[in-house]
């Protein structure tokens, strides 16, 4: 089982959509889950912005306990939005712009506020209103208790609870420790394992390697 979680989701594409956009980006991923429209893949950290060439909407969804919550929304081979929730230590004194690379700063310069992600979501049809509000109020608890430096005074279960929230008024159908490193890296027992948890489970490797 990873030890950090990392999965993209579709929302609102037919499997031969994204099998056909799969095949375009000629990069390993597997489909994990599907559930009422919306589909969870895994893949490297390099997947979102090609695979949404050929998608609508992409959401990328990453979590550790010992360093934060993200949110990336991906359209048209681009980062659209990203939502950020940096755990621990703030690191003030230090002018981080010196040590970013080019994909630090896109990120840096696409992240908005809970509300605004949120509203992100809404004009591209990918949530419902009644999810959106849903996942709203988890969100804002995120960004206030960065905003306030409160996570240290908080269990990582705390946090993980709310990140769950999220996760599950998003409609997220598989999210909770899982990445790619269970599909690419570990052993055959931990494929096994996946395939019996979700029976969409399929992988798509490069050239059928």
């Amino acid at each position: 089982m990873s030890e950090f979680s990392h999965s993209l989701h579709v929302f609102g594409s037919s499997e031969e959509d994204i099998t056909k956009a799969l095949d375009s980006t000629q990069l390993p991923a597997a489909i994990v889950a599907v559930q009422a429209g919306v589909t969870t893949l895994v893949g490297g950290w390099d997947l979102a912005a090609p695979l949404s060439i050929g998608l609508r909407s992409i959401l990328e969804y990453s979590y550790a306990e010992d360093h934060g919550f993200q949110l990336r929304l991906y359209g048209a081979g681009e980062l659209v939005a990203c939502f950020d929730c940096p755990f621990g230590e703030q690191f003030d004194d230090l002018d981080l712009e010196d040590f970013e690379t080019d994909a630090d700063q896109e990120r840096r310069e696409r992240t908005v506020a809970a509300k605004d992600f949120v509203d992100h979501l809404l004009s591209r049809g990918m949530v419902h209103p009644d999810a959106a509000h849903a996942a709203l109020s988890p969100l804002l608890r995120l960004e206030g208790a960065v905003s306030g430096s409160a996570f240290s005074d908080a269990t990582p279960l705390h946090w993980e609870a709310i990140v769950g929230q999220v996760a599950e008024a998003l409609g997220l159908p598989a999210y909770r420790w899982l990445s790619e490193d269970d599909v690419f890296r570990d052993s055959g027992s931990s494929l096994d394992e996946i395939a019996g948890r979700y029976p969409a489970f399929r992988l798509f490797r490069p050239n059928g390697s």
